[in-house]
């Protein structure tokens, strides 16, 4: 379903009530042409103060800020010619008259900190400085006046418009004030009614008596009838907060791509719940870092996303909605959604988790030994395994490690004397199997095994590729690659190390360089960590490092800084100075960050130490001290990118984060058409805008909700996502008084407080009835549950008619056929559907969308993009194609299943074939032979390339998990088992109901046993089914999958004709059960 943009205005005027004794306040601000005439005064006077301001200003704002270390290169290089030092602040003059401006090390003089960063004396001789006094009267004025001008507009402006509301106003600016959005019902742009949801019609039915009873309440209240004071909706989630599949999670398995976590933990097809998934979490309102297990994963399609890059390099892309954590302008963390980011905003880094793996398929001295040859190694070859050094060290470590792992092994030496070689299938076999890839420079990794492994096996690995690749130069770490991923993982690694490097883009792809090159470096205060943590192995490299470290001081870079935190720091010292025990240096240290908008991590431990010695414990003191021992690190957004990927999600309960590529992230339509419908005011907000980091708050933004709300009576409240704050009580490891549960209880409050005739209803939604708590449930608060199903055929027909509108489309689009193609699509795969098809069009420049890109569409919806870059080998491509006839000729035959509707073998998605069925007739029941018929399509396969090859290969490994799954839920949910008998041995998958305790078993060891016998049993005999089809159509798979190997793709009609030609009658348009039934 659409959701259109909601106003933040609240209605003008509320709609008139029945007289009562309570007495009403109504605040209006008049809008006649004396109030006009004032605010365009304000704003006049207002714009005449920013110009006088900013002539006086002038234009050093606009001058681009470099870090100092820039400015000591460009020194090195000869490119600056003049440099102006006025107190901490440098104003550079390039060759080319350009200008740049930077800040220099407090307390030391501007040649000492050019030494610090590596510039000879002789380099600055040659450079013209002058320095300037900084305490003349224009910078004096200058710094008073940018600090009273703001505050004396925003006075007088606060002032204006109290005095426009007669001082009734002001009450609505509170901390606890309510952030629903308010649609007024007479803005016509943002009035929704019924007409504008398509689909969903039993539930518009029993919304319709809310609308009745919100227009005629007489007609309810005269009979004695109570309508419920609340209603839950309750569906499948439609899209997700999601991240591109690439993006680097930390695991309690270690770094592991969040496409990928179903390789490595197990993931129930059915209902997406994860096992023994425990992230790193990081609550953002105590600032404390834990640990959570997450409990559900999710694929959830291609989707629009939006690529956020830092200053750090650091980079993350997710969906619009997709939140993560900032440092907001008042100095306290929150989660902001990627759409709502821009250049500059401060995002939060988590550095030095040290979440590392437990895997011992590899061990220290091969991980160093696979670093090396990631560096400089390569096994593109047959056999043969080359490592090319000129350094003596590095070529003894290599050889040493041949000698005692492969005693009888040669090591040879190329043609070019520096690469020295080992032809050896043993040698290389290992390494494979230990993870290592060919070595081409475009496309080396760090290989999972090394992702998963202890602390000690990832270090040896780095050193490995920084001997061999990674350098030291004047005051800095450095390493470069032309692999992305490589340079993704490495960044990655050193930030879970407690590391915090800084990549570029140091080449771009052009003539000179076929590649673009990521270049890592490491400096400052985040140098002395890599050389503890990591370093080199080779001697001459860390020598270099260790002796640059001894001879320099690199402490505060004016890079690791805490943005916007200064009014904090200030409002502590203050509480601190009034006691009298603020010292001269310390209120020196006060006066000069008080205006500036960061505070170097070394400045904010002064701070600190200084406040816990004079025993200051407030509530900032304790903020300040948890956000300098949370290991965040604040970086600013640089770039912003618009993209389109398949995207992947994770539910992880009480934190509601994890830690993806270094990143904090975390995890209302039909409520405000029954609005729109009763023509009466709709408040809306978020689950999680009610819960802050001090507690009360939330508690207090509830009050503040159904105050406004009863003053606008008859009205609408709306709660989406409700589940966070209405989760189970007292469930969490901290017990129930929680922020989450105060909330919590003061709604069951509120909505135990209405009056009969206060005619103010609550509305909420979930995807996760499961976990709300029960007093949410019962009679009195939300009784009233109406579920949303997936839409049928009609409803499709009609969604699509709503996603269709504006959009120009070709004659030969038939919605109904596109809908018949389309079953179990929710509202938003169907705004997917339409989305991509009318990408498709635009891709290849034509004007309208036609039926051809819907039909794309639905397929590449289904099953990913197709990669017709992911070539098969000859006998890959052949056993692919009888694996599809397998599934294809077995699904024919048997007369409980779907028709097949497409074959091909060109790859999609992760599977590099597929058979595609679809359903004649849309069911709500599927009976124990359609199972049984299901599992013996699933299996055929696995048995066409036993029966054709006589052996078996990985890829029916994803069908052999769906057929398991579905004959366990047979025999323990469906009791389809005639041994067991009909009972349900086990709970909808294992789900939370109510609190209950995840994982717990309804039944026996012994009962269980059993269960893996019948399961067993039903594979055993789906496996003979198939095999009996195969054997006796043997003539025909063949003439299938030759069909296949020489078309790649063969449509319904087309395999239709084979069936035919061969004696096969194709499914009729009946549907086998209805086809007996009378």
């Amino acid at each position: 379903m659409d959701k259109k943009q909601q106003s933040k205005n609240g209605p003008k005027k509320a709609p008139k009530k029945p007289q009562s004794n309570k007495k009403i306040v109504k605040i209006r601000i008049p809008l006649g042409p004396r109030f006009l005439v004032n605010f365009l005064t304000t704003i006049i006077i207002f714009l005449v103060l920013v110009s006088v301001y900013s002539s006086i200003a002038g234009t050093e704002s606009d001058i681009k800020e470099v870090s100092i270390s820039e400015i000591a290169t460009s020194v090195s290089l000869g490119e600056i010619k003049e440099i102006t030092v006025k107190g901490d602040k440098i104003n550079a003059v390039l060759i080319d008259d350009s200008k740049i401006k930077s800040v220099k090390e407090t307390g030391s003089s501007l040649t000492d900190t050019l030494v610090n960063y590596g510039v000879k004396l002789d380099e600055i001789e040659g450079l013209s400085i002058k320095v300037e006094d900084d305490s003349n009267f224009w910078l004096v004025a200058l710094n008073i006046g940018g600090f009273l001008l703001p505050l004396l507009f925003i006075g007088f402006f606060f002032w204006f418009l109290t005095r426009q509301a007669k001082g009734q106003g002001m009450q609505a600016f509170t901390f606890g004030q309510s952030r629903a959005k308010i649609i007024d019902p007479n803005d016509k742009s943002q009035k929704i009614t019924f007409r504008d949801v398509a689909g969903a019609k039993e539930a518009k039915e029993e919304l319709l008596e809310i609308v009745d009873f919100l227009r005629q309440p007489k007609k309810f209240l005269d009979i004695g009838a109570q309508i419920p004071k609340g209603v839950i909706l309750m569906g499948a989630p439609g899209t997700g907060k999601c991240i591109v599949g690439d993006s680097l999670v930390l695991t309690n398995k270690g770094l592991i791509e969040i496409k990928d976590i179903p390789k490595y933990f197990w993931v129930n097809p059915k209902n997406n719940d994860v096992k023994g998934a425990i992230l790193p979490t990081f609550d953002v309102i105590r600032v404390r870092d834990t640990d959570q297990e997450a409990s559900h994963w999710y694929d959830l399609g291609m989707q629009e996303t939006k690529k956020i890059i830092l200053q750090q390099g650091v980079e993350i892309e997710g969906t619009y909605e997709h939140p993560i954590v900032v440092m907001n302008e008042d100095g306290y963390l929150e989660f902001r959604k990627l759409e709502n980011l821009k250049e500059g905003d401060s995002v939060a880094i988590k550095f030095g988790t040290g979440a590392f793996g437990v895997s011992n398929e590899v061990n220290s001295e091969q991980s160093y030994i696979m670093g090396l040859l990631t560096g400089d190694g390569n096994l593109s070859h047959s056999s043969r395994i080359g490592f090319t050094s000129v350094d003596e060290e590095l070529v003894s470590s290599f050889k040493g490690y041949i000698k005692n792992n492969y005693p009888d092994t040669p090591i040879g030496l190329a043609t070019d004397g520096i690469t020295h070689t080992v032809t050896s299938w043993a040698v290389k076999k290992d390494l494979y199997e230990a993870g290592m890839s060919y070595l081409l420079s475009y496309d080396k990794v760090i290989p999972p095994f090394i992702m998963q492994a202890p602390k000690h096996v990832i270090i040896a690995f780095l050193q490995g590729l920084f001997d061999a690749d990674g350098y030291f130069s004047r005051y800095s770490f450095g390493y470069s690659t032309v692999s992305k991923k490589l340079s993704d993982q490495v960044m990655i690694t050193l930030i879970n190390l407690g590391i915090v490097p800084q990549r570029r883009l140091k080449n771009e792809k052009d003539n000179k360089h076929p590649r673009p090159v990521y270049e890592i470096t490491v400096s400052g205060t985040e140098l002395e960590k890599f050389s503890r943590e990591v370093g080199f192995r080779l001697t001459r490299k860390q020598e270099q490092m260790v002796k640059y470290l001894d001879e320099h001081n690199t402490g505060n870079t004016n890079v690791d800084v805490f943005f916007h935190i200064s009014q904090i720091v200030d409002r502590s010292w203050r509480e601190l100075s009034d006691k009298g025990l603020s010292k001269e240096g310390l209120s020196k240290l006060a006066h000069k960050n008080r205006t500036r908008k960061r505070i170097s991590r070394q400045t904010l431990t002064e701070f600190i130490d200084a406040f816990k010695i004079n025993g200051l414990h407030t509530e900032d003191t304790v903020y300040l001290e948890s956000l300098l021992r949370s290991n965040l690190f604040f970086s600013p957004v640089s770039k912003i990118e618009k993209g389109y990927s398949r995207v992947y999600d994770f539910t992880v309960p009480k934190t509601h984060s994890f830690i993806s590529n270094g990143l904090i992230s975390h995890n209302t339509l039909l409520a405000r058409a029954v609005a729109g419908e009763a023509k009466v005011p709709f408040f809306s907000i978020s689950g999680s805008e009610f819960v802050e980091m001090f507690v009360g708050v939330g508690a207090s933004r509830v009050r503040d909700l159904f105050k406004l709300a009863k003053k606008s009576a008859p009205a609408i409240i709306f709660v989406d996502e409700i589940d966070a704050v209405g989760r189970v009580r007292g469930t969490g490891v901290g017990g129930g008084n929680d922020e989450r549960e105060q909330t919590l209880n003061q709604i069951l409050v509120e909505m135990d407080g209405f009056e009969q005739n206060e005619k103010v209803i609550v509305m909420a939604a979930t995807n996760r009835p499961d976990v709300l708590d029960p007093a949410l449930l019962r009679p009195g608060r939300f009784d009233r549950r109406v579920t949303i199903d997936l839409p049928d055929i009609d409803d499709r027909e009609a969604i699509l008619g709503v996603h269709v509108r504006n959009k120009p489309m070709a004659e030969d689009v038939a919605l109904r056929i596109i809908a018949e193609r389309t079953p179990g699509f929710s509202g938003a795969d169907l705004y997917s559907l339409v989305n991509e098809a009318a990408i498709l069009a635009a891709r290849e420049d034509r004007k309208t969308v036609s039926q051809y890109d819907f039909i794309r569409a639905i397929e590449k919806v289904l099953l990913g993009p197709e990669r017709r870059s992911h070539l098969l080998s000859k006998k890959e491509k052949e056993i692919t194609a009888y694996h599809e006839a397998g599934h294809a000729l077995v699904a024919s035959v048997l007369p409980d299943t779907d028709p097949v509707h497409k074959i091909s073998i060109i790859s999609r998605g992760r599977a590099a074939g597929y058979t595609l069925h679809l359903p004649i007739v849309e069911r709500k029941f599927k009976s124990k032979k359609e199972f049984i018929a299901d599992l013996a399509v699933t299996l055929g396969g696995y048995v066409v390339e036993q029966l054709v090859f006589g052996d078996i290969t990985t890829g029916p490994s994803n069908d052999l998990q769906v057929a398991t799954a579905r004959a366990r839920d047979m025999v323990t949910l469906y009791g389809m088992s005639d041994s067991i008998g009909p009972v349900a041995l086990e709970s909808d998958s294992g789900r939370v109901l109510f609190g209950n305790a995840p994982g717990s078993k309804d039944h026996s060891e012994k009962v269980a046993g059993e269960i893996d016998a019948e399961v067993s049993r039903l594979m055993r005999e789906a496996k003979e089914t198939a095999h009996k089809i195969v054997t006796e159509n043997r003539a025909l798979l063949n003439i299938i999958a030759k069909s296949l190997i020489e078309e790649e793709t063969l449509e319904r009609a087309e395999f239709d004709a084979i069936l035919r030609a061969n004696g096969v009658t194709p499914k009729r348009d009946v549907d086998p059960i209805l086809e007996n039934v009378g």
